[in-house]
């Protein structure tokens, strides 16, 4: 977007550049930046709504549907007039006459490994999906690409947000490692206009770099009783602890794979390499391995070479299912 469009827009957003932290260059940011929206029903409707209000200068809808009247409860850019037209297209409409200085961008397409390839930068992505299946292949292409990615879920009148980063969060499959899908879920419109509200300002915050984002948190909204509480969302990456058993130890983060039944089945995007790759198991005799997702098996241990040269290892588990002082016997 070019500086005679943004001097144009100026008044637009002036109220949200008083914001400590925002200001011209904040928004500069946002002017310059392109945001996946991945779905656009309730979650991805009012998220792009908001995120076009605050002038993030691109927006790209995908979403390979089309308008049904079960979608009018809770899905903010249609309407009867739209039955049978692709969301995506409706989408675009709309948020181009709510604010015509930005790109829009539709795809009515089905989400694949291949999506991501054609779209350029992305600086962020909105998860406004119904399915884990493409929830799962999203934020595997956003961990792959280093893209952050803002998960949002809705059930009756619970909603749930977390903000994912790259290198730094648990992915979704550390989140949920067996997750098993619905048919129909229930849902009304509130739910995910609370839970949207929240993605699309942790996106903004991320794109200002303003305060703090949900990293590592996952914020539960309970409409029952209008309440919001806080969870702590570890990462089960492992983790390498460089040492003597039981004494000292430096720390270093591997991508290693463990054999954990959970992830067995369901593959992490987390881990990239090999185990022995990862954690240079045979590079360094002395090495506790920390699995924080509660499972580590001793042919694990055997199979990943930890065996065989005599040191005592120690196997830290952070939901205290197993710790134990190993001996390097194989």
């Amino acid at each position: 977007m070019g500086d005679d469009v943004m001097s144009s827009s100026w008044d637009r957003y002036e109220r949200q550049m008083r914001i400590a932290g925002w200001g011209p260059e904040g928004q500069r940011r946002l002017w310059s930046a392109r945001v996946v929206i991945a779905g656009i029903g309730g979650l991805g409707g009012f998220s792009s709504l908001m995120l076009a209000e605050a002038g993030v200068g691109t927006l790209i809808l995908i979403d390979r549907d089309v308008v049904e009247l079960s979608n009018l409860n809770r899905q903010p850019l249609y309407s009867e007039e739209d039955l049978g037209r692709p969301k995506a297209e409706c989408a675009a409409e709309k948020i181009a006459r709510l604010n015509s200085s930005i790109d829009v961008i539709p795809l009515q397409v089905e989400i694949d490994k291949t999506t991501f390839s054609t779209l350029g930068r992305v600086d962020a992505i909105v998860d406004g999906l119904d399915n884990f299946k493409t929830r799962f292949l999203v934020n595997e292409e956003s961990v792959r690409r280093g893209i952050p990615f803002f998960h949002g879920s809705v059930y009756g009148l619970e909603g749930r947000v977390t903000t994912m980063i790259p290198g730094r969060t648990a992915c979704l499959r550390c989140l949920y490692p067996s997750a098993k899908e619905e048919p129909t879920i229930p849902v009304c419109g509130m739910v995910p206009a609370v839970v949207a509200s929240i993605q699309a300002l942790e996106v903004v915050k991320l794109l200002t770099g303003i305060g703090s984002l949900l990293e590592g948190r996952m914020l539960i909204f309970d409409g029952e009783d209008q309440s919001f509480d806080q969870v702590a969302v570890p990462a089960a990456h492992l983790v390498v602890l460089i040492g003597e058993a039981g004494g000292d130890y430096t720390t270093r983060r591997a991508s290693g794979k463990p054999s954990c039944p959970a992830f067995d089945k369901n593959p992490c995007p987390c881990y990239h390499t090999s185990t022995r790759a990862a954690l240079g198991l045979y590079r360094s005799p002395r090495e506790s391995v920390l699995c924080l997702t509660g499972e580590l098996s001793r042919p694990w241990l055997a199979a990943g070479g930890l065996g065989g040269h005599g040191s005592p290892l120690r196997v830290l588990c952070a939901s205290a299912v197993r710790t134990t002082e190993w001996q390097g016997d194989g």
